[in-house]
């Protein structure tokens, strides 16, 4: 199962889905860029980040990936397409 949190969540459904995944009771918390640029949350918790496309900005992979669990341990990914190759460069 899984929970989300999206710029337009309400403040308490951001507090549950954030309590349920760092408690481990959602294995999956599916975010947006969105989410992340303009709500600033630090996601605790992160064992495993999937990129669904290379976001716009550089710091939205520091914010993330600065904030994982065990950072030796921690694996990401980054899907992308060949009409992606201006934001990979």
């Amino acid at each position: 199962s899984f929970c989300s949190a999206f710029e337009y969540s309400s403040n308490s459904d951001l507090s549950k889905a954030r309590f349920r995944f760092f408690h481990g009771q959602r294995r999956v918390l599916l975010v947006t860029e969105r989410f992340l640029w303009y709500r600033r949350y630090k996601l605790k918790g992160v064992d495993y980040v999937l990129f669904y496309g290379p976001p716009e900005t550089s710091d939205i992979y520091e914010d993330i990936l600065n904030n994982v669990r065990t950072p030796s341990q921690c694996n990401s990914m980054c899907l992308f397409t060949q009409f992606d190759g201006f934001a990979i460069e």
